[in-house]
């Protein structure tokens, strides 16, 4: 090699610096697109510093002085790829923005060798090695932070349907087969040299735009399948306070008639006692009794709303032979929820401990049991569920615990949940006014 040592160690460690800023602005980019990463984000930063250095060491031993361009921007970004490891999100999201992200740098590099090209390869006479870096990495990082300036924030998953997914995937191969099938015309073309280096440059700058409009695009879509969740939601919580507010009908009409129903039994029994008729009174007093079973595990905290919710959910869960186990320390008229987030919260949460438990009924098995706890303490509300459940790791909060987080935000509260020794925990904090 004709680079004198010192000044091989230079560059290398100067492109180690411009490979480490790659790396930092790729990371944020991805925090903008899938959210918060994983505990592993430092390892696989590290791992991929290694193996930048270690490519680097190998670039060193086989280029050539005058020769040597943009071998490290050729390969940073397929290497900062690896750092979708580290987020969570859809298969079919992660492999988008790998593809449109690879694609987008082809056709940066392609700029790159077009314009290389044009200066006949004598760039490296006029500006020195690390501008030359400097230079390629700053365009490198604009494209980077346009993308996430355009891409906007994409942290939640969106559900998009196949069709949609193959027709972003469809644009952004054929963007890919277009910039490689011009290769070949753009070799084999008689057209003098500039002028076919400009034509070949006016096209990759056209590709990368189009690259663009893709992630523009996906926005697009995401947006709308954002709005098409919150009206799925929406839906939900009106169903849920139809549903809720007919069993609270319901649930009054049971609890009037209960007291109804007591009053002439007591009458009754009153009557009986009076005219020495014990063993009718005995009698009578079992009949009852069978009569009221269906009452005796009525909830009455003082919190109609509340009552109302629990009673029916309860109800449903004794009828699919589901103990659930309740501990309500909630004082009268203290509940702050409205009907709305009541039904919300423990209507969603109930149903999934029930929807849970079911997956445990067999014969000869322990009935499953749903734990429940309420306790309003110095103006909060603390809640407490947990269910037998079947998965060993937490799995994504779907549409109901979506709308339960959103409720509990609304009471600037805390919401916890967690699998554990096969059950499935639920930790809600709400503060009151």
């Amino acid at each position: 090699m004709n680079f004198p040592f010192a000044a091989l160690a230079l560059n290398f460690i100067f492109d180690i610096f411009l490979y480490a800023v790659t790396l930092c602005v790729f990371t944020s980019l991805l925090n903008r697109i899938f959210g918060k990463p994983g505990p592993y984000l430092k390892w696989v930063q590290g791992a991929l510093l290694l193996g930048g250095i270690l490519l680097l060491i190998l670039f060193d031993l086989i280029s050539i002085q005058g020769s040597r361009f943009y071998e490290l921007t050729m390969t940073e970004v397929p290497l900062c790829l690896f750092l979708l490891f580290s987020y969570s999100g859809s298969r079919q999201k992660k492999l988008f923005f790998a593809f449109s992200l690879f694609t987008l740098t082809v056709f940066y590099l392609f700029c790159l060798n077009d314009l290389t090209n044009l200066l006949h390869h004598g760039l490296n006479y006029y500006l020195p090695f690390y501008q030359l870096q400097l230079f390629y990495h700053i365009f490198l990082w604009l494209i980077l932070f346009l993308c996430q300036k355009l891409c906007g924030s994409f942290e939640e998953n969106i559900f998009l349907s196949p069709t949609l997914w193959g027709f972003l995937f469809g644009i952004s191969g054929a963007l890919l087969l277009i910039a490689l099938g011009s290769l070949p015309l753009v070799i084999s073309s008689s057209i003098e040299y500039n002028r076919k280096m400009f034509l070949h440059l006016g096209l990759m700058l056209l590709l990368l735009g189009l690259n663009y409009c893709l992630f523009a695009l996906y926005k697009r879509f995401y947006l709308y399948g954002a709005k098409a969740r919150e009206a799925a939601l929406t839906r939900q919580q009106l169903e849920y306070q139809e549903k809720y507010y007919r069993e609270y009908l319901h649930t009054t009409g049971e609890i009037r008639r209960l007291r109804h129903d007591m009053k002439n039994h007591l009458r009754t029994a009153a009557s009986l006692y009076a005219q020495g008729k014990g063993q009718e009174l005995e009698n009578y007093l079992e009949t009852s009794q069978k009569e009221l079973k269906d009452y005796e595990n009525f909830v009455m905290t003082g919190n109609p709303c509340l009552d109302a919710v629990l009673n029916l959910k309860l109800q449903e869960a004794r009828q699919k032979n589901i103990c659930c186990l309740t501990q309500l320390t909630v004082p009268e008229n203290s509940v702050f929820l409205d009907f709305s987030d009541t039904v919300t919260i423990l209507g969603n949460l109930l149903d999934n401990g029930i929807t849970s438990a079911l997956d445990f009924l067999a014969p000869g098995a322990p009935v499953p049991e749903i734990r429940l706890s309420l306790i309003y303490q110095e103006g909060n509300l603390l809640l407490h569920i947990d269910n037998p459940c079947k998965v060993k790791q937490k799995p994504p909060y779907g549409i109901g615990m979506k709308n339960v987080e959103s409720r509990v935000e609304k009471y600037q509260g805390t919401l916890v949940t967690e699998v554990r020794e096969g059950r499935y925990y639920t930790d809600i904090l709400l503060y009151g006014a």
